[in-house]
């Protein structure tokens, strides 16, 4: 017959092969339809897989250890150290599981409000602050807690003055992320470089130019500098191509022709409608801007080089003359 130390090491390995298996169904089988119970799996995936082993270890020290042992002062601080870590991994789980509901169900679903990276980590990082100077006092029985405040009162100054210029890029980046001025994939324009929002991070912003290469921005230059964001509110942008046309020609015929150029060209919106107007009487041509819209910024240089292509091939075929600019000596 099995003896009663031999059925409670059966029963801590049932207890793991049980665990493991819940935590594999609700974790990775089920494919969970509900935006709520899907955001509370995903954040909380790594405090449920550390409490897996913790609650095994736990029943060990507990069940099996005791009668194989006897007492003892190690045995007794390896359960303490064991029920600290399964404490603060449980502490863990619920902040994560109260997080994913706030900022992932209830402002990201409901209110349909994009959370920035920079402010759930600040959130969080004030939670677990006042969690830990809470508990601090119950876990190691440190009652000087208003010292400890004092000293990183203190610490923090110093670390202040030396880190002023970090932290004014952190605050800015903070500001930043709540502002929102642009969101990663979105062209901007700050100062003059232009390109494509690859990261914004607590630090910097950094954007990917139409060369390929990046550009790096901190948060408190940024603060301070004008800033073009080319996505929104609309993904539209206007498209201006200045044309010379000889005096000859009408202008009634000249918008005809150029609108049927933006038109038939690929990547010009039909919507918002492009438009021609006579800008200027020039000493030999008449000048007109042609004005189109494209919804893909980032490729609007290619369809303004094909549209110009497709203007000179069309005023080829009309008859219409691009004359050479003229001056009388």
């Amino acid at each position: 017959m099995w003896s009663e130390e031999m059925m409670t090491g059966v029963e801590a390995i049932g207890l793991f092969v049980g665990l493991s298996f819940v935590y594999r169904l609700i974790f990775r089988v089920i494919t969970w339809q509900s935006p709520l119970v899907r955001a509370l799996t995903k954040r909380t995936r790594l405090s449920a897989y550390v409490l897996v082993p913790l609650l095994t270890l736990l029943w060990i020290v507990r069940q099996v250890l005791p009668p194989l042992l006897g007492p003892s002062s190690m045995l007794a601080t390896f359960t303490q150290f064991t029920e600290y870590a399964l404490s603060t991994v449980l502490v863990l789980f619920v902040v994560e599981s109260c997080s994913a509901f706030i900022f992932d169900y209830v402002l990201a679903v409901r209110y349909s409000t994009i959370v920035p990276d920079i402010l759930r980590a600040v959130a969080r990082g004030i939670v677990y602050t006042a969690l830990f100077l809470f508990l601090l006092p119950q876990v190691l029985a440190w009652r000087d807690v208003a010292a400890l405040a004092t000293s990183s009162a203190i610490v923090s100054l110093i670390l202040g003055l030396a880190l002023q210029e970090t932290l004014g890029n952190f605050f800015a980046g903070i500001g930043m992320q709540l502002s929102r001025p642009y969101i990663t994939g979105q062209w901007v324009k700050i100062g003059t470089c232009e390109g494509v929002v690859e990261r914004a991070d607590w630090r910097s912003a950094t954007l990917r130019t139409r060369e390929g290469d990046l550009v790096s921005f901190p948060h408190s230059l940024v603060a301070k500098m004008e800033i073009h964001n080319f996505s929104v509110p609309t993904p539209f942008h206007a498209c201006e191509v200045a044309v010379g046309v000889d005096y000859r020609h009408p202008p009634s015929r000249i918008d005809t022709v150029l609108l049927r150029c933006a038109y038939d060209t690929t990547g010009v919106c039909h919507e918002p409608p492009a438009e021609v107007r006579l800008h200027a009487y020039q000493d030999s041509s008449i000048q007109y801007m042609l004005r189109f819209w494209v919804s893909d910024f980032g490729d609007y240089e290619t369809i303004q080089s094909n549209v110009l292509k497709r203007i000179w091939y069309q005023f080829k075929r009309e008859k219409i003359q691009i004359p050479f600019p003229i001056q009388n000596l």
